[in-house]
C-alpha cells in the first residue's frame, strides 16, 4: 500500500495498492513526513542510554546447560571500554552507571575495564533486545527525543566518519539502524563492505598494534540531513 494524495491538493490523504496506482489516474505519493511517536515511553533515558551502550560495547550472556532449567535464559550482562585509547568513554560509562540502580563490579583488565552486572538487568534487557537485537516494538514505544538519546550512544561506541554512520555486522540490525534514521527525520542508506580476511586497526583491543582481522562482513549505516 502506498500513501498517495486524492487529488492535487494537500492533506487529502489515502492508501492504494500498487494495483490500483497503476491502473487510475496519476496520484502524488509522499515521499517523507515527520514521525511524533508516543509521548511518554516505559523506559527512563538513562536505561535507553545503557542500551545503547550495550548493543555496541557490551554483550548480553544466557545459560548455555542443555537439560538445566537455566538453560537458555538471560545470565550476565558485561560492558568492555579501553581506558588507554578512550577515556572519555569510560567516563561517560562510570556517570551513566551512577544514576543508574544495578549491581555490578568493575573490573581492571590491563588497558581496559569490564563492567560486570549479574542477571537483574540481564532480565530486563532480554526483554527490551532479546539477544542484543534491536527490534521494531522497541524503536516504535520510543519517543522522539528517546529516539536520539539512543542512536548517539550507539554512534559513540560503533560510530564512524564523523558520527555520520553507524557499522554493524548484522544484516538485520543494518535495517533497524536504517530505521531509527528514518523515524528521527534523517536519509539514511546501507553499504555492504565484504572485506573478510583484511586486516583494520581497533581501539577496542588491548595488543599493542591494535590490529584485527576482520571476520564477517560488515554494514555502513550512513545518516543524513534532509
Amino acid at each position: 500500500r502506498w500513501l498517495a494524495n486524492v487529488t492535487t491538493k494537500r492533506n487529502t490523504n489515502n492508501f492504494y495498492t500498487t494495483k490500483e496506482l497503476y491502473e487510475g489516474k496519476l496520484r502524488l505519493i509522499h515521499r517523507q513526513g515527520e514521525y511524533i511517536g508516543p509521548k511518554e515511553s516505559p523506559y527512563s533515558d538513562d536505561l535507553i542510554n545503557l542500551i545503547g551502550w550495550v548493543l555496541t560495547d557490551g554483550s548480553l550472556r544466557y545459560y548455555d546447560l542443555p537439560g538445566k532449567p537455566r538453560n537458555g535464559k538471560p545470565w550476565k550482562v558485561t560492558l568492555t571500554q579501553s581506558y588507554t585509547a578512550n577515556p572519555n568513554k569510560v567516563k561517560l560509562i562510570d556517570e551513566l552507571l551512577d544514576k543508574l540502580n544495578y549491581n555490578y563490579h568493575k573490573k581492571d583488565k590491563g588497558s581496559s575495564y569490564n563492567w560486570v552486572f549479574n542477571n537483574d538487568l540481564a532480565n530486563v534487557l532480554h526483554k527490551i533486545i532479546p539477544n542484543k537485537r534491536l527490534t521494531m516494538p522497541f524503536l516504535l514505544s520510543l519517543p522522539k527525543h528517546q529516539l536520539e538519546i539512543l542512536y548517539n550512544s550507539v554512534s559513540l561506541g560503533d560510530g564512524h566518519r564523523g558520527g555520520n554512520a553507524i557499522l554493524t555486522g548484522k544484516s538485520d540490525q543494518a535495517d533497524m539502524i536504517q530505521i531509527l534514521n528514518i523515524l528521527l527525520g534523517r536519509t539514511s542508506n546501507i553499504n555492504a563492505r565484504d572485506n573478510i580476511g583484511r586486516k583494520c586497526y581497533s581501539d577496542k583491543i588491548s595488543n599493542k598494534k591494535g590490529y584485527v582481522e576482520i571476520k564477517n562482513k560488515r554494514y555502513s549505516v550512513s545518516s543524513g540531513r534532509r
